[in-house]
């Protein structure tokens, strides 16, 4: 699996903004840049291929950053994420980023809970996500309610999720 079929995914759910021909947004790959303060980078941790299947199991890292002096808006957005992966995980398998050159069949989706890496020199607040999917690139066989392509979709099933973390995590502040 790619880190272009994440930030599709992520996209679709509407937590970033990934222009993979165009120039703006805040998802980028690979790299995180200097500016702007804000952003989402999906980095490839690398991975393996099964050789009995010939599926991929690929590690990313998801780096949230936020505004100077806001700590709470990257808190937020990378519980947004893992939300999204919680989702995904599970309804596989799942095609996501259909339709593009990143479209892949995940077929079993790990995320593991947002950790607070601290700020950076100009006091940016950074949240890592990490993400274990293990895919392939074929959908054959697949029933086509495997095809997430709508944002709709994608964004109610993360705002679902979301909202359920959020209120699972109130009780258990409340208790």
């Amino acid at each position: 699996m790619n880190t272009g079929a994440i930030a599709h995914y992520l996209h679709n759910a509407g937590i970033v903004d990934y222009r993979p021909t165009d120039v703006g947004g805040d998802c980028f790959i690979d790299v995180v840049p200097s500016s702007p303060d804000a952003l989402v980078a999906v980095i490839n941790l690398g991975g393996e291929i099964d050789a009995t299947t010939g599926e991929s199991i690929t590690d990313f890292q998801i780096v949230v950053r936020g505004l100077r002096n806001d700590p709470a808006g990257p808190a937020e957005r990378a519980q947004q994420i893992a939300a999204a992966f919680s989702v995904l995980a599970g309804s596989v398998p799942t095609v996501i980023a259909y339709g593009t050159d990143d479209e892949t069949v995940a077929l079993l989706v790990t995320p593991q809970a947002p950790s607070n890496s601290g700020s950076d020199e100009l006091s940016r607040t950074e949240w890592i996500v990490r993400v274990t999917v293990r895919s392939t690139a074929t959908m054959e066989g697949l029933p086509d309610s495997a095809i997430l392509e709508t944002v709709e979709g994608a964004q109610s099933k993360a705002d679902a999720a979301y909202l359920a973390a959020l209120t699972a995590a109130a009780g258990h502040a409340g208790a």
